[in-house]
């Protein structure tokens, strides 16, 4: 099959010439998009709990959960119900709220509902710390997945002259199928030399 590049290796010196026999071509489809995960991203919360012991405990527990990627920020704890202090202070810190074992008036959780606020009542404190990781989890950046649907070597580069120049590429397919169009990823020694649509 031949394959029309364009511009494929745009930091190789014009002198240096392919290594055919190590460059193969991949194609891949099904991929997502992923966002840049350099930056850590914060998870801001406040925690009321019915008894001081219950607090402490939660916050050594919460000191365990791993942090690599989403790192929880506790804006704010106490002991007893959901004050309108935490509201304010939740809609200015744009923080989630999280009680234990607590009787919580209709009123403040209307009010916080009212405001976008988050709150999420618990009595057991698996099932409390388990949300908290399930809120965690939706802070993730997606998941880049690939699904390679063929793979061809290449066995010649052809240089076509014109108005635009063009390279292309003789491929001799190995395994799969070869779309008529897609990503792709091309190797030489195996490793990443250009990744894109063609």
């Amino acid at each position: 099959m031949l394959l029309v590049e364009k511009d494929l290796e745009p930091t190789r010196p014009k002198s240096e010439k392919v290594d055919k026999q190590n460059s193969t071509l991949i194609t891949e489809t099904n991929l997502t998009e992923e966002e840049d995960s350099s930056a850590e991203k914060l998870f801001p919360i406040i925690i009321k709990a019915d008894v001081q012991g219950s607090l402490e405990a939660i916050l050594d527990s919460i000191l365990s959960l791993p942090s690599h990627e989403v790192k929880i920020q506790v804006v704010s704890s106490g002991v007893g119900p959901i004050t309108e202090s935490d509201l304010d202070l939740a809609a200015a810190t744009k923080a989630s709220i999280f009680t234990f074992n607590i009787t919580q008036s209709r009123k403040l959780l209307a009010a916080g509902e009212s405001l976008d606020i988050p709150i999420f009542q618990h009595s057991i404190i698996y099932s409390f710390l388990g949300e908290l990781k399930d809120k965690m989890s939706e802070l993730l950046p997606p998941e880049k997945i690939y699904s390679t649907i063929g793979e061809a070597e290449i066995l010649e580069i052809f240089q076509l002259r014109g108005k635009i120049a063009q390279k292309i590429a003789g491929c001799k397919v190995k395994t799969g199928k070869i779309l008529k169009s897609g990503i792709i990823r091309i190797l030489r020694n195996k490793i990443p030399v250009y990744d894109g649509k063609y």
